[in-house]
């Protein structure tokens, strides 16, 4: 199970409820790329059988474990977050594509989560 610092979203860090149920709180924002809250706590379940805590330190979300890989033909990003876990295997993580020309179109940035999980 995951420790008590542990917290997936800004949302989740002002609660005192379990991890599984911030997660599920949260993930309503996702259900367009289908990641809705039971996609999304079927894949960290399989983090959390696992391990025992995940980083949320300045390292954890530093440049060594981002990946963007840039498509301008496209006006798409292709992006790895890797999970700080606590042996550092760096071996899960969140991909995502992010759409430039829906982002700038919409003000926002336009992410659709493609995969959770395990390299």
């Amino acid at each position: 199970m995951p420790s008590a610092s542990w917290s997936a979203t800004p949302s989740s860090a002002a609660s005192n409820s379990p991890p599984s149920t911030r997660s599920r709180n949260s993930a309503s924002m996702d259900a367009d790329s289908g990641w809705d809250a039971d996609a999304w706590g079927e894949a960290m379940d399989k983090y959390w059988d696992e391990y025992d805590d995940l980083g949320t330190g300045p390292d954890a979300r530093g440049p060594k474990l981002l990946r963007i890989e840039e498509e301008p033909q496209n006006k798409l990003w292709r992006v790895r977050q890797t999970f700080a876990d606590p042996n550092g295997y760096d071996d899960w993580g969140i991909s995502a594509e992010i759409d430039l020309a829906a982002s700038d179109a919409e003000g926002r940035a336009v992410v659709r989560i493609t995969d959770v999980g395990q390299l």
